[in-house]
């Protein structure tokens, strides 16, 4: 963004109207095909430009898109669960870092 006061709503994970779009086109493409919550997790997480990547891939062929979630099934093993009470929290900050 132009304006350094400026901040994306989705830095703080409140996801676009666009965001939503795209994930129901997603939906659509791979046909409603049953995905892991980690590909599924990076899709709503994942940096705008990476996912319209992400989208044009998988609007070529989805399966090249569903082919991501094996490699992505050691994502959860990165985080470390965070003992706060009252309640338990994932932290993942160190293996974005």
């Amino acid at each position: 963004m132009s304006n350094t006061d400026e901040t994306d709503p989705e830095d703080y994970n409140i996801r676009s109207a666009e965001r939503t779009e795209w994930l129901t086109q997603l939906k659509g493409l791979i046909k409603d095909r049953p995905v892991s919550p980690a590909l599924w997790a990076c899709c709503q997480l994942c940096d705008k430009e990476r996912f319209s990547v992400l989208l044009g891939l998988a609007s070529l062929d989805p399966n090249v898109l569903l082919g991501y979630q094996e490699s992505l099934a050691s994502v959860p093993l990165l985080c470390k669960l965070l003992v706060l009470r009252p309640y338990y929290g994932f932290d993942c900050r160190h293996a974005h870092g």
